[in-house]
């Protein structure tokens, strides 16, 4: 598995997300969590086969429970899709070194074309080869 995504499920993200990947990189192995807790216990006890993690946050009290995770997340390489352009969320965002934020009802072609990017740069499969 290269790719995690955090997607909550209950406004219709989950098949936008899921089809936008689909076209983006087909051949990509992800697994889709719908709850922190899920998200918490992949990144835990798979986090050599996570390169990438595309985390979508619905409002701050979810991103809160996300930031929690930052030990966990550390050494991955984040795509952050936020749900308000409040500065305390874009600062606090920061501090997980994304390699992108997205707002959450923006334009997803520049989100899909990072992702690809990020999916062709980081899903080395040497490098998963050899963590596993």
């Amino acid at each position: 598995m290269a790719l995690i995504l955090y997607l909550p499920d209950d406004k219709g993200w989950n098949e936008q997300f899921t089809a936008s990947l689909q076209n983006t990189s087909p051949d990509t192995e992800y697994t889709i969590c719908h709850s922190i807790d899920r998200f918490a216990e992949i990144l835990r006890t798979q986090f050599c086969t996570i390169r990438v993690a595309m985390i979508v946050v619905q409002n701050r009290k979810d991103f809160q429970r996300i930031y929690a995770l930052k030990d966990f997340l550390e050494g991955l390489f984040l795509l952050l899709v936020l749900p308000d352009e409040d500065s305390e969320t874009i600062a606090q965002a920061h501090r997980l070194s994304p390699r992108f934020i997205a707002q959450l009802n923006g334009d997803r072609s520049e989100m899909n074309n990072v992702l690809r990017r990020m999916l062709e740069r980081y899903d080395c499969p040497a490098f998963n080869t050899a963590m596993q």
